[in-house]
């Protein structure tokens, strides 16, 4: 709604405004997950973010004159880069309904007897944590964190290296070095949350709040809203890697920043292929913690090492955390660290590690340390310095562009060269440019066809001793299969131009093959997939742009109405080459190396797809997968990271 003048706030001079404290002794939780349109909505949207000052009475009215709304929305203005009209413009809504950090921008009024009442009550339950509450950074310089809670949006190794990158945009100015511990004691803990998750901030599903953090003095610690769609290396959802590096600039006691390109600018303006920090950022993390010692070695993420606990104040900065940006943290008490030695000098190499994904790129903080989490290493890049060429580990930090030289890149040229095969002559998963059929027998085994060869499938991986020929395994079964359909009785249907076979028992039941317009009347030859759909529990057979719907419990099967064109599917590519139900429930479409992910209650593909089917579920280093696909121009045209950058750290994912 755009305003103008005094009338669009009341037609008095003052704006009634009831706000209710959810959680009584903090400072309210107002959730705003529906759009910012009117007026009091904004004035909602100004008190959580420190621009108002809260209400602090429950069940009681307060009354905001009309001076102290438009001053509040010329404050949101000029920290948002916006004109300073202090009217509900265009560009004011707009802002507002940006995906943001939970922090507010503006601290709690300090001086008010209901933020010292806060404060005392969060500085108690501090005390129970672990921590003394001394000011807002942190007395020591060697940290350690764990992730507590990990999102089903990706894999723990992919959230391991994304938080570990994450923190190493910090160390990268600083004299920071930080630990990833799996179990016990750390200075601050990470995890994913819906809803009411303990702490007085309750998330607002998705968009709007994506994450919120505690200051140093209040424990440092970090939640995430997991209804948010958490990717990398996508412009479609929330990038992990940006979201947390800001977060854990608060952890480490920084306030939000008024400049627009900062990492501690407050909102998600979308996915950044590059992500570097701004000289504000580098200004005020300096200024608490000093400049990186020049010759100072870091240690290992994954070194476990005992720690200190107390954050103390320091060197004064305007941006610097002096009070909580939500509730406290859920879940159980920690104990106090023990004290953390000094750090001895290391030999260098491998840096602070943890990114993973092409062996000896995987520390992040240097080529040739090792694989860090998910990581292991390459003869080829083993005897790489620890630092190399600017450019060069710029482009291992962040993940770098794919040029039109990209293979010619000196990480890339690194890796032998590969004709598709395995040592003893077997084709190599990873060269995959497609696959035939893909299914699941009843006891959750994957098994995947591409001419006359097959792999079984583990979680992240290929199971050892594959692939082999379907003349060994599925006896009677012909190559350069069309399809795979399992049905929940056990048996698996094979098809192939206008046939099909039905596989019971480890074995091919007598009297098949069969024809399609036999043994699935409305069906036609030449499929291209078909699948049990866990939203209706129905069979659907796709071919070219249309589907059709085969009901067994119909006569006939398929409905008049069919065939349908495809793209009532929503988000699926204009073709399918293979489809199932994994054992999560959820269907599955395969074209070339991509494969979608569908949201069932949506009807539509989920948002964070589609993904490379060789590294998400072949479990294939990206690189080397992204080399041995390299001449298939279709695949790197319809890749959903063309242009944008290969992530280090692709090895194992949630599908």
């Amino acid at each position: 709604m755009v305003g103008s003048g005094r009338g669009r706030w009341t037609t008095t001079t003052t704006y009634r405004c009831g706000l209710t404290l959810v959680v009584a002794i903090l400072i309210p939780a107002l959730l705003l997950a529906a759009p910012i349109r009117t007026e009091y909505q904004a004035s909602q949207y100004l008190t959580r973010y420190g621009y108002l000052k809260p209400v602090a009475q429950v069940a009681s009215q307060a009354f905001y004159s009309y001076s102290n709304i438009v001053e509040a929305l010329k404050a949101f203005q000029k920290f948002a880069g916006l004109g300073q009209t202090g009217e509900m413009d265009e560009p004011t809504i707009k802002v507002m309904n940006l995906p943001r950090c939970g922090v507010p921008d503006i601290l709690a009024h300090n001086s008010s007897k209901e933020s010292q009442r806060v404060k005392r009550f969060l500085q108690k339950l501090s005390r129970v944590k672990r921590f003394s509450l001394q000011g807002s950074k942190w007395s020591t310089t060697d940290l350690s964190y764990n992730i507590a809670r990990y999102t089903t949006d990706l894999h723990k190794h992919i959230i391991d290296g994304e938080i570990g990158r994450a923190f190493k945009v910090w160390s990268e100015f600083t004299p920071l070095t930080f630990t990833h511990k799996k179990a016990g004691p750390v200075h601050i803990e990470l995890l994913f949350a819906t809803g009411d998750h303990g702490d007085g901030q309750p998330f607002d599903g998705p968009g709007k709040t994506l994450a919120h953090a505690f200051f140093p003095q209040f424990g440092g610690d970090v939640h995430f809203d997991d209804d948010e769609g958490w990717t990398l290396g996508s412009y479609n959802g929330v990038n992990l890697l940006q979201t947390s590096a800001h977060e854990i600039g608060h952890a480490l006691g920084l306030e939000h920043s008024e400049v627009h390109g900062a990492l501690m600018a407050p909102f998600y303006r979308g996915y950044k292929p590059t992500l570097r920090l701004a000289e504000d950022d580098i200004a005020a993390i300096q200024a608490l913690y000093g400049d990186m010692p020049t010759k100072k070695s870091k240690k290992h993420l994954h070194a476990e090492t005992s720690v200190s606990a107390s954050p103390t104040s320091g060197n004064a900065w305007p941006r610097t955390g002096g009070s909580p940006s939500s509730g406290p943290a859920g879940g159980r008490p920690r104990t106090s660290p023990e004290h953390h030695p000094a750090p001895a000098e290391n030999t260098p190499g491998g840096g602070v590690g943890g990114v993973g994904g092409v062996g000896g790129v995987g520390g992040v903080g240097g080529v040739g340390g090792g694989g860090g989490v998910g990581g292991k290493p390459h003869p080829g890049l083993m005897n790489n310095p620890s630092h190399p060429d600017p450019d060069i580990y710029n482009s291992v930090h962040q993940g770098f562009p794919i040029w039109p030289d990209v293979w010619d890149h000196p990480l890339v040229a690194a890796l032998p060269p590969d004709p598709g095969y395995t040592a003893n002559g077997l084709p190599d998963i990873c060269a995959l440019d497609r696959i035939d059929a893909v299914t699941m027998n009843t006891h959750g085994e994957t098994f995947v066809f591409r001419g006359e060869y097959y792999w079984k499938l583990a979680d992240t991986e290929v199971m050892p001793g594959y692939p082999r020929r379907i003349s060994e395994g599925w006896g009677g079964l012909p190559s350069n299969l069309d399809a795979a359909l399992s049905w929940p009785d056990g048996k698996i249907y094979f098809f192939k131009g206008a046939y099909y076979w039905r596989w019971r028992d480890n074995a091919i039941d007598p009297g098949y093959p069969k024809q399609i317009r036999e043994g699935f009347a409305g069906i036609p030859d030449n499929i291209d997939a078909a699948f049990v759909w866990g939203g209706n529990d129905k069979t659907y057979f796709i071919k070219g742009d249309k589907y059709w719907r085969y009901d067994r419990g119909s006569n006939p099967p398929v409905a008049s109405s069919y065939p349908r064109p495809l793209n009532v599917w929503v988000g699926l590519p204009k073709k399918v080459e293979a489809a199932f139900q994994w054992k999560n429930g959820k269907t599955y479409f395969f074209l070339d190396n991509s494969y979608y992910r569908f949201d069932d209650r949506h009807f539509r593909t989920e948002i964070s797809y589609p993904r490379t089917t060789n590294i998400w579920w072949f479990g294939c280093d990206s690189i080397k997968a992204l080399r041995l696909t390299a001449n298939d121009s279709a695949r790197i045209a319809d890749d959903p990271m063309r242009n944008i950058s290969v992530p280090l750290d692709f090895n194992k994912v949630q599908r």
